[in-house]
């Protein structure tokens, strides 16, 4: 994005990339360079700074509609799928097993950084429905530490010091906030709605600017004063 508008780079992936069934974090040490991974027809992964993209170690297993993010070590840990309830965490050796997600083959929930750890939010366990539960991960353990009050699926989560804020994807156009005490999730209420038209966004986009930049974004709907 450059000044407020979206511009194709020329640049290219090495392959083909489904953000309702690929995952990708962005690295604390550098926010110009992000980690992606397929998912949906093989175990491929690479890096890519904004000017390169390099293949990086494939993951043991298919992470289908999953979700990746840095965990307290700086590490980025992409977070079961359909396929499997696996945790696995790049480290210079590769990919590495870690604790599996208590919920099983967990598909379409959310997760970002906090402080310490990693917060996944809503999705589905075929079995057991869609689901509230806001789970952490912090030192290689699981534990459940709150619910949202609406049920998450494809959304987006964008994490503060002492809340964040979980925007609706799929079936769902609410707006909700956590607060946060950097162990559980201590309140929550319900800030917006989208307009019926939005409600079925998968992974909605949410990026951040300076106050009263890019207004042309912005309508009551859209943009928050946090």
């Amino acid at each position: 994005m450059e000044a407020c508008a979206f511009e194709d780079t020329g640049k290219r992936l090495l392959s083909y990339f489904y953000s309702d069934s690929g995952s990708l974090a962005t690295l604390k040490e550098s926010s110009e360079k992000i980690i992606l991974c397929n998912g949906l027809y093989d175990t491929k992964c690479e890096s890519f700074d904004g000017d390169e993209t390099v293949a990086i170690a494939e993951t043991n297993v298919r992470h289908v509609k999953a979700c990746m993010s840095i965990n307290e070590q700086g590490r980025p840990t992409i977070i079961a799928g359909y396929r499997s309830s696996s945790v696995e965490i790049l480290e210079t050796s590769g990919w590495q097993n870690s604790s599996s997600h208590p919920a099983g083959k967990i598909q379409y929930h959310t997760c970002t950084s906090v402080p310490n750890g990693i917060v996944t939010v809503g999705g589905y366990v075929s079995g057991t429905g869609y689901l509230k539960n806001v789970y952490l991960f912090r030192n290689g353990q699981w534990s459940i530490v709150g619910q949202m009050q609406n049920y998450q699926r494809y959304a987006t989560v964008i994490a503060y010091d002492k809340f964040f804020i979980v925007f609706g994807g799929w079936s769902n156009d609410s707006v909700e906030r956590a607060e946060w005490d950097g162990n559980n999730v201590t309140s929550t209420q319900v800030i917006n709605n989208h307009d019926d038209w939005i409600g079925d966004c998968y992974n909605p986009i949410v990026f951040e600017t300076a106050p009263d930049q890019c207004k042309e974004f912005c309508t009551e709907n859209f943009c928050y004063d946090v």
